[in-house]
């Protein structure tokens, strides 16, 4: 997790806007919260965003498909989406989807 996010850029506060996509069990949100990072997990499973609840309570989760984003174009400076396209079926349309919510000039890991 440490490599992900000093590869992110999010090793220290960032007033960055994230989006943890295939969020889990909410330990990338857990960790940017106590950075002080704006974040929002998304995972298509209730049950993962049942657990991420738990260990990240008071953060936003929002259950949703990969493919089909419920956000507006251009909404997040950073998408994460670490261990999870490998789930995805169509990997076209998942990474369409998260090129179209990250602002011009962001980023996707």
């Amino acid at each position: 997790m440490s490599w992900v996010l000093r590869i992110a850029g999010l090793d220290m506060p960032s007033s960055a806007r994230v989006l943890d996509v295939g969020c889990g069990n909410g330990a990338y949100v857990r960790r940017l919260n106590n950075l002080d990072i704006k974040v929002v997990g998304c995972d298509l499973s209730a049950g993962m965003l049942a657990a991420a609840a738990a260990v990240a309570p008071g953060s936003c989760f929002v259950q949703a498909d990969v493919v089909c984003l419920p956000f507006p174009a251009d909404s997040f400076d950073l998408v994460l989406a670490p261990h999870m396209l490998y789930h995805v079926d169509d990997r076209r349309s998942a990474a369409a989807e998260l090129r179209r919510v990250i602002r011009p000039g962001g980023r996707c890991l």
